[in-house]
């Protein structure tokens, strides 16, 4: 009776404790599946996926179309030639290409020029105190010479008295002529006897050389002159007045 006691006692806390047992790994694994739960809902609620980083894509940018502009440049040169410069400035059109990596690339382009007329000054007369005031003279205006020769020489020179450079004389040619003993004479040289130009204070010189013909010869006492004289002048013609002359006396025994 008293082992029967004993060993229904045993069987009940076997039993107790094995519920105990039971109820904590009930509550372990509830536990557990409650934790599971928090984390499935922190991964699908809380943490959203990242979207997919769009592929970026190049934007073309609209460059301004340089225009290109024309500036004549009229620049008049002093009297007598007027000269007129153009001066064509040409600015290049920048034409933007897009490629497919999305890098923009300019290519300039090159305008193409159309011909400009060019501007004619307006004509004007200059007035006179514009005008070079050249005014030439013979030194000395008288030249001799002696002698029973078949050529003589004698050099003079040509004196502009203008004062101040800008009264040049232009294309100055001198002419001659025999006013005595024309018989006696073969011909007449004068060297040089043009100048393109005789600044207002220049100073050239001539040599004139006469040759005699076989007349001249025993004619004692006899002269030949030759009269000397500004043939053209373009800067101020009809001026110029001035004359020398070139006397041979013969001495032929």
């Amino acid at each position: 009776m008293g082992e029967t006691t004993v060993g229904q006692g045993f069987g009940d806390w076997l039993r107790l404790k094995w519920t105990w047992l039971a109820c904590g790994i009930v509550v372990v694994l509830g536990a557990l599946c409650f934790l599971a739960f928090v984390i499935v809902v922190i991964l699908i609620v809380i943490i959203k996926p990242c979207p997919p980083c769009p592929t970026p894509t190049g934007t073309p940018t609209t460059m301004p179309t340089a225009t290109c502009t024309t500036t004549p440049t009229w620049t008049p040169a002093v009297s007598p030639t007027t000269t007129v410069t153009v001066t064509l400035t040409a600015v290049p059109t920048v034409t933007p290409t897009e490629t497919a990596t999305g890098t923009l690339t300019l290519t300039p382009t090159l305008p193409t020029l159309s011909p400009t007329p060019t501007p004619v000054p307006p004509t004007s007369t200059p007035t006179p105190a514009q005008q070079p005031q050249p005014s030439l003279g013979f030194h000395p205006d008288e030249l001799r010479a002696e002698g029973c020769e078949t050529s003589y020489s004698a050099t003079g020179s040509l004196k502009n008295h203008g004062g101040k450079e800008e009264n040049w004389a232009a294309n100055v040619e001198i002419g001659h002529e025999v006013v005595k003993g024309a018989e006696y004479v073969a011909q007449v040289t004068v060297s040089p006897d043009s100048w393109p130009v005789i600044s207002g204070d220049e100073t050239v010189n001539y040599t004139i050389t006469v040759d005699t013909a076989p007349a001249w010869q025993g004619q004692r006492d006899k002269e030949i002159k030759v009269r000397l004289y500004i043939a053209r002048e373009d800067n101020r013609p009809g001026h110029h007045q001035t004359q020398a002359h070139f006397t041979i006396v013969n001495r032929c025994p």
